[in-house]
């Protein structure tokens, strides 16, 4: 079995007034299983992984999951 993701997209959002950044990924994670005919799918979720960065904190709020990104900042 392997899983791969496609189709991914990025965003960057920045606020000045916080001098904070969030960045996001959403993507489609495929999962396949191997037989001795071939590959074969059989799964196929939206997934997205996002997490903020300032100066101060450093990497935080990181989470991710099944579904879309939280795109507010």
């Amino acid at each position: 079995m392997s899983s791969e993701a496609k189709n991914q997209t990025y965003h960057t959002y920045y606020s000045s007034t916080k001098k904070t950044c969030k960045i996001t990924c959403n993507y489609t994670d495929v999962s396949y299983i191997f037989t001795p005919a071939g590959r074969i799918e059989i799964a196929r979720s939206d997934a997205f992984q996002q997490f903020k960065w300032n100066y101060k904190k450093g990497v935080y709020a990181g989470k991710g999951g099944y579904g879309s990104a939280d795109n507010s900042f």
